[in-house]
C-alpha cells in the first residue's frame, strides 16, 4: 500500500519501486517490531478507548448507547470528510501526501490543506478519529503532514468535530507534533480501579520494558524509562493492597512515549550510524520532502484552534482536554461529550449468568479535574444554528471564521 518511484541510488541497488512501511520495518528486528505492536494494545487494554470500526459504543450514567461510525451518519461520525462545505471562495487546496501508502493513510484518517481567509494561510486538519492501523504510515504521514502546515499556513484550524476516539498512542503522536513534547505534567492521567487484570497489563509493560536490554537498537531505552514504569506500578498495587476504589492519578504517556522512542530509534541508529542507513536516509528526505527521522512541530508562534462538538467522545474528549491544559490550543465550538473514562464489564458464566458494569478509570485533567460527565468547555462558544441544517452547513466555515476573527483569535 505505501510505496512510491523513486530514483537515483536506490536504482543503482535494483529498487526503483518498493514498499515504504516493508522498507521501515526492516530495520527492526522482529522481537523489536512485535514489542511495538504489543505494548500499543497493552495500552489501549488499560483504558477501553479503542472501539469498532463501524459502531461506536458509548457507556455514561448506567446506559450504553450504540451509533453506527462513518459516511452517511449524522454529522459524519469518525468520518475524514468534515460534516459541512469548504466554501469555494476559500480556495482551499489539499495536502498531496509524496508516499502511495500517505494517501490511504490521509484518506481514512487526516485530511489536510490550507485556505485563504482575509489575506492570511490557514491550515487545516481533519481528525475524524484516532483509530489507526499502521503505526509506522502514521508517524511518517504526520512529520509530512505537520512540515507542510508549517511551512505553508499562518494559523492552524484543526477540525476534530464527531471524533470517536481511538488509540491513545496514536492521539499522543498528534500531540507531539503540535507541541514538541509530551509534558508529563500537563498530560492527561487515568485513575483506575485497581484490579489484577490492570496490574497484570502493567507488569506486562515492565516485563516489556526490561527484555529490550537483549535488542541491541532498543537497549537504552530501559534506563530512560524504567522508574517511571516502577513508580506506576507501584501506585496501582499500593491501591490494591490497601482496598483503595481508584488508584492515584497514573499516567499513560509514558507508554505513548516509550512506543514512539521504540519506532524512531533503530532508524535513528540505522541511519546515522550505517553507510547504506545514511544514503536510505538523504534518498528516502528526497523523494518523501521531510527527514524520516526528524522532529516536527507546529511553530509556537503561530496560534492554533480546534474545532470540537458534543459528538466528541473518549479519545475525543481526551485530546482537546490535553491540549487546552497544555495552554497551546484555543477550543472552538460547543462541549464535548463527556465520555470521560472507560466502564468495565464483570460476570460469571453460571447457571443463574449475571453480569455488571462498574468504572475502570477516569480521567484525570492537569488542575485534577474530570472529564467525565463533564467534557471539555471550549474557549469560543460556537454553536449550529437551524439555518445551517436547512442549507446544508454551506455557512458553517464562514460563520465559524469570522467567529475567530471578532474574538481575534487568528
Amino acid at each position: 500500500l505505501a510505496s512510491f518511484e523513486v530514483g537515483g541510488p536506490l536504482n543503482e541497488m535494483g529498487k526503483n519501486y518498493f514498499s515504504l512501511p516493508e522498507l521501515i520495518k526492516e530495520t527492526f528486528s522482529f522481537e523489536a517490531f512485535d514489542k511495538i505492536q504489543d505494548l500499543a494494545t497493552a495500552q489501549n487494554t488499560l483504558v477501553n478507548l479503542k472501539g469498532s470500526e463501524n459502531l461506536l459504543t458509548v457507556q455514561a450514567m448506567g446506559l450504553e448507547l450504540q451509533t453506527a461510525v462513518g459516511k452517511g451518519t449524522p454529522f459524519n461520525i469518525g468520518e475524514a470528510e468534515p460534516f459541512y462545505q469548504m466554501p469555494k471562495e476559500f480556495n482551499f487546496k489539499p495536502y498531496k501526501p509524496t508516499f502511495q501508502g500517505a494517501s490511504y493513510y490521509e484518506a481514512t484518517n487526516l485530511k489536510a490543506g490550507v485556505f485563504e481567509y482575509e489575506g492570511k494561510r490557514i491550515g487545516f486538519l481533519r481528525i475524524p478519529s484516532y483509530q489507526i492501523r499502521d503505526l509506522v504510515s502514521a508517524n511518517l504521514g504526520l512529520k509530512g503532514i505537520i512540515k507542510y502546515l508549517n511551512e505553508n499556513s499562518d494559523v492552524l484550524l484543526i477540525d476534530q468535530t464527531s471524533n470517536p476516539g481511538g488509540m491513545v498512542m496514536y492521539s499522543d503522536m498528534i500531540i507531539k507534533g503540535l507541541v514538541g513534547e509530551i509534558r508529563r505534567d500537563s498530560h492527561m492521567r487515568f485513575a483506575f480501579r485497581p484490579g489484577r487484570s490492570i496490574i497484570s497489563t502493567f507488569q506486562f509493560l515492565q516485563n516489556q520494558l526490561n527484555s529490550l536490554q537483549d535488542i541491541p537498537e532498543l537497549v537504552g531505552l530501559k534506563s530512560k524509562y524504567d522508574t517511571a514504569i516502577e513508580t506506576e506500578l507501584s501506585a496501582l498495587t499500593e491501591a490494591f493492597a490497601n482496598d483503595e476504589r481508584l488508584t492515584r492519578p497514573v499516567s499513560l504517556s509514558i507508554v505513548s512515549e516509550l512506543m514512539i522512542d521504540m519506532l524512531e530509534a533503530p532508524l535513528k541508529v540505522k541511519m546515522t550510524q550505517t553507510e547504506d542507513g545514511k544514503l536510505m536516509r538523504e534518498t528516502l528526505k528526497a523523494a518523501l520532502g521531510f527527514d524520516p527521522i526528524g522532529d516536527y512541530k507546529y511553530e509556537d508562534s503561530k496560534p492554533i484552534i480546534m474545532m470540537i462538538n458534543e459528538l466528541d467522545i473518549s479519545g475525543g474528549d481526551a485530546t482537546p482536554a490535553v491540549l487546552q491544559d497544555y495552554g497551546r490550543v484555543k477550543m472552538v465550538g460547543v462541549n464535548t461529550a463527556g465520555a470521560g473514562g472507560s466502564v468495565g464489564q464483570f460476570g460469571h458464566d453460571l447457571r443463574n449468568q449475571f453480569s455488571f458494569t462498574a468504572t475502570q478509570s477516569l480521567m484525570i485533567r492537569k488542575d485534577g479535574g474530570l472529564v467525565e460527565n463533564i467534557g471539555v468547555a471550549p474557549d469560543i462558544d460556537f454553536q449550529l444554528k437551524k439555518s445551517d441544517v436547512t442549507e446544508q452547513f454551506v455557512n458553517v466555515l464562514p460563520r465559524l471564521m469570522q467567529t475567530l476573527k471578532d474574538h481575534k483569535a487568528l
